[in-house]
């Protein structure tokens, strides 16, 4: 996932980062509540959305995301708030649709070394997430130096669900105009809800780190490889 071995962050680096890299231009990404309340008043609300449905009753939702998540999803539907994705629930022609998003193969192992985090931190929590059973072969058990534990098959493939609808949800990047962190981890837990909330989430969190160092990455040889353009032409 572009990230070598020996580096997991310690919470406080993690959260640091995050608060680094996201917090500003990025807050829709982690905010808790991602979708603004107008007002309190649901007539006002439901006139509001009827005058617009009735002008625009065939047009698609035009955040990326929401596409990924509901191809056929119209703007009949009311935003989402935190309080609406507390009842969400998700079709299982979403649920099947995950399928279709497997994690890569030069990128496994790099996802059971983020499973074994996420088991070191919570296995005192939630117990069953811990998988006794000992391999000499598998990733962790070959270069691990921060402590890493194994996690339980049910759970790897929950948290395969996880990972393959964060992978639908933002792609190769991050997409700041689409679901929220909280609203996503609720949606994620809805469609696998024997995985703990808290164990979604976190694996959320770490996606994120991941992928904004992916992306820093990028654009760092972006620059090397124009400034190299450009000492180019002066050289020649």
């Amino acid at each position: 996932m572009g990230s070598s071995a020996n580096d997991h962050p310690c919470p406080i680096t993690f959260r640091y980062r995050l608060k680094r890299y996201i917090l500003g231009s990025k807050q829709t990404l982690v905010s808790v509540q991602p979708n603004t309340l107008l007002v309190d008043d649901d007539n006002c609300m439901a006139t509001g959305l009827s005058e617009f449905v009735t002008n625009s009753s065939r047009i698609k939702v035009s955040s990326s995301s929401r596409q990924r998540i509901a191809q056929d999803q119209t703007i009949h539907d009311p935003c989402l708030s935190a309080q609406l994705c507390t009842n969400l629930d998700v079709s299982s022609e979403t649920n099947e649709e995950m399928g279709n998003i497997p994690v890569p193969d030069n990128e496994v192992d790099g996802f059971h070394y983020v499973l074994g985090y996420i088991v070191h931190k919570f296995h005192k929590t939630y117990p069953p997430l811990l998988c006794e059973h000992k391999s000499n072969g598998d990733w962790i058990s070959v270069n691990d130096n921060g402590g890493l534990k194994r996690m339980a098959p049910f759970f790897i493939e929950q948290i395969e669900i996880a990972e393959q609808m964060f992978r639908k949800v933002h792609g190769d990047t991050l997409v700041e105009d689409g679901l929220g962190l909280e609203e996503l981890t609720q949606i994620t837990s809805n469609i696998i809800p024997e995985a703990p909330f808290e164990v979604v989430k976190f694996h959320m969190w770490c996606r994120l780190q991941i992928r904004l160092k992916e992306i820093n990455s990028r654009g760092k040889i972006k620059n090397m490889r124009n400034k190299y353009k450009k000492m180019s032409k002066v050289v020649a």
